[in-house]
């Protein structure tokens, strides 16, 4: 779109119709197999989809009762006990249904983004202290480029793509091991690097850890491992920015590194540490 005072206007669509092309020569011998493969993919899209979108409302009144319960000073404690398990048990729930629906329109092509010149370090700072409210005992260093460095992106997506990288992060590490967030300008684009001091991704998980359902195994077990859509989701959103996603042997830390990359914004040309 055009930008207008540093903001892109215009919804971005990803549009990731795949060519079936390469398939013709073989639909002779293979009658319609491929035809109704791709309806059943499309059926099971709509069906998560929809499933997904009905469980919102329920989910959103449960959460919402629990939390006005809560604000009550009078509540007993057993009574708060078990509402406060129901809360935490809710927005879990809340955020699996939230990552389904975004796994069902990432894979449509039907994500919208609305682009605009974003401070990176803005953004990393703003999830790390999002984090941290979660896990107040995780140290995280953040090395970011002065001066400001901005990239073209959707802030609340890619605040979503930061919140799941570091979360990541932060399930698979040993408690209270740092986690390590960067981020700098190589040949024209922003990289962005979250490492990790945890066992790191199994040689057999390297080449298909960004796959839906995907779960290694957790290094802490009071974390629960999901539902494996996280990594398949900043995949997802990242490549609708016109960026990519890659992991990283965590040579220096022992554990993992994920790094991103988005494009980088007209203004803000200095390396980080120059």
């Amino acid at each position: 779109g055009h930008r207008i005072g540093g903001v892109h206007s215009g919804t971005v669509t990803l549009a990731n119709g795949r060519s079936h092309s390469a398939l013709r020569p073989l639909r002779r011998g293979l009658g319609p197999k491929p035809r109704l493969r791709e309806q059943d993919d499309r059926l099971r899209r709509e069906l998560l989809a929809n499933v997904s979108h009905e469980l919102r409302t329920p989910m959103a009144s449960i959460l919402t009762g629990t939390t006005t319960m809560l604000q009550r000073p009078s509540l007993p404690d057993d009574i708060r006990g078990d509402a406060e398990s129901l809360a935490t048990e809710s927005r879990r729930l809340n955020r699996l249904v939230s990552d389904l629906l975004d796994m069902t329109r990432i894979e449509a092509g039907i994500v919208e983004l609305h682009p605009a010149d974003v401070d990176i370090a803005e953004a990393i700072r703003a999830s790390v202290d999002r984090l941290q409210r979660q896990s107040p005992d995780r140290p995280v260093t953040v090395e970011v480029p002065s001066p400001a460095v901005e990239v073209i992106a959707d802030w609340n997506r890619l605040a979503q793509v930061l919140g799941n990288l570091l979360e990541n992060a932060d399930h698979a590490a040993p408690r209270r091991s740092p986690i390590r967030v960067t981020a700098r300008r190589e040949n024209g684009i922003i990289v962005v690097r979250i490492s990790d001091m945890g066992p790191g991704v199994p040689a057999r998980l390297r080449d298909q850890v960004f796959e839906r359902f995907t779960r290694g195994a957790e290094a802490d077990s009071h974390h629960d491992a999901g539902m494996g859509l996280g990594l398949p989701i900043v995949r997802g959103l990242v490549e609708a920015q016109g960026g990519r996603v890659w992991l990283e042997d965590g040579a220096l830390t022992g554990g993992a590194c994920f790094a991103f990359s988005l494009p980088a914004a007209e203004t803000g040309t200095t390396e980080a540490g120059s």
